[in-house]
């Protein structure tokens, strides 16, 4: 897991964080790539979107 200061140097580098809103697990991956594909680094998960944590540790994999 990165460290709070790798994190931070990571979003100022890329400038834009993306949001997910109500993306649960089974679509979050799908989403993430295309985030990425989209030349954007980092995405928060909403503490709203259904099974949370599935979805979290399914994009950190």
């Amino acid at each position: 897991m990165p460290t709070k200061d790798q994190v931070r140097t990571r979003i100022g580098e890329g400038g834009v964080i993306a949001v997910s809103r109500g993306v649960g697990a089974d679509r979050i991956i799908p989403v993430a790539r295309a985030v990425h594909a989209a030349g954007v680094t980092t995405i928060e998960i909403t503490a709203s979107d259904p099974n949370v944590a599935d979805a979290v540790e399914a994009a950190r994999s």
